[in-house]
């Protein structure tokens, strides 16, 4: 259930003022019918946003999580971003 009112979102999930001040991305590996790259998650609409599918954009977040060579083995990997100014 999503309800909008006065600029606040109302979610099934906590968050302190009805701020929300996370964006979800998902790296996206080895998904059938999706092709391989970041997507940001719209938790109000229910979508995927593509953001990335270069060749080697898995490589790189790998390089950025300090080498754990696990993210680019997982289907999917989850990446939250926390937005300061929410």
């Amino acid at each position: 259930m999503v309800q909008v009112t006065h600029g606040a979102t109302f979610r099934n999930v906590p968050s302190a003022g009805a701020r929300h001040a996370f964006e979800t991305y998902l790296l996206i590996n080895n998904v059938t019918s999706v092709p391989n790259g970041i997507y940001r998650f719209l938790a109000i609409v229910h979508k995927l946003v593509e953001i990335n599918t270069e060749p080697g954009i898995a490589d790189r977040v790998i390089e950025g999580c300090l080498g754990q060579d696990f993210i680019g083995k997982s289907a999917v990997t989850f990446i939250w971003k926390q937005m300061l100014t929410e």
